[in-house]
């Protein structure tokens, strides 16, 4: 069978075969000239975008200098001469210096601990279960009672690491502001918001920066976690964040969500800190 060859008249009068084919080249140079704009604008975008700072808590925690306070169980002599003198007392603890288990579980050590009496904080010291409430521990020594009750104040160390990966500019953060919300329901705030200086990152640096929260009403912490070693936190950041691609000033409103954090005595930190928290911007 003979092939069959299509020919099909111009407008100018000529013969052109397959002009199909001329449509696809318009075609592919359009797509091209399309791409070659396309790469170009996201060039440009990717030269002047804004930069944003990476923020972490250090160690995933958050020192207290003291979640509750405690005063010595007075003897039944005492008792009587101090009727009325126990208000706000919420649990008991003990301290005693005792050979106990290496394998003592996690709820002994939250609620069995030894005291320090200068700063009023906890070092663990693991009692045996039965010893809670008072018992000889064992080489004629006995324990002491302690009774807790709500602190005055607390005291929150606050770290946060802040880096700049990028080497194109500096960013700077003000107005910035940290938020502790409790993780059990009904998810209430922990103190007031805490206020940080304005600070910068340089290109290619990571900075670290302490602050104190101090907590004057804690009377929520009494409530919910009287003699806690520690509970969980959100962290939640919220930052004008100004950075300088090329000169060019990008200025926005950042907000940073890092969680879980733990709250804790700080005399338990090397026990309870985990790595790193890092923020979730938002």
């Amino acid at each position: 069978m003979s092939d069959i060859k299509y020919i099909i008249a111009g407008e100018d009068g000529e013969n052109t075969r397959f002009p199909c084919l001329a449509m696809v080249r318009y075609a592919m140079a359009a797509a091209v000239s399309l791409l070659a704009v396309g790469v170009i604008v996201l060039v440009i975008h990717a030269v002047f975008r804004s930069e944003d700072v990476h923020l972490s808590v250090n160690n995933g925690y958050i020192g207290a200098d003291r979640l509750w306070d405690r005063t010595p169980v007075l003897s039944p002599h005492e008792q009587l001469g101090n009727i009325g003198a126990t208000n706000n007392i919420k649990a008991s603890a003990v301290v005693v210096h005792s050979k106990a288990p290496a394998d003592v579980s996690e709820t002994q050590l939250k609620h069995e601990s030894t005291i320090d009496d200068d700063v009023g904080s906890s070092s663990i010291e693991p009692l045996p279960k039965e010893c809670f409430l008072g018992c000889n521990s064992g080489d004629g020594e006995t324990t002491t009672q302690y009774t807790l009750k709500k602190p005055s104040t607390s005291n929150l160390r606050v770290i946060l690491i802040a880096s700049n990966p990028s080497g194109r500019t500096k960013i700077d953060c003000g107005d910035t502001t940290v938020s502790l919300i409790d993780m059990s329901s009904p998810y209430k705030p922990i103190g007031e918001p805490l206020k940080l200086e304005n600070f910068t990152v340089p290109p290619q640096t990571t900075i670290t920066m302490q602050k104190r929260l101090k907590i004057t009403d804690t009377t929520y912490i009494w409530d919910n976690y009287a003699g806690e070693l520690r509970f969980s936190v959100r962290l939640q950041v919220s930052s004008t964040v100004t950075s300088y691609p090329l000169g060019k000033t990008h200025i926005k409103q950042q907000k940073y969500t890092c969680q879980p954090v733990t709250v804790g005595l700080v005399d338990v930190e090397d026990i309870f800190a985990t790595d790193r928290v890092d923020c979730r911007a938002s």
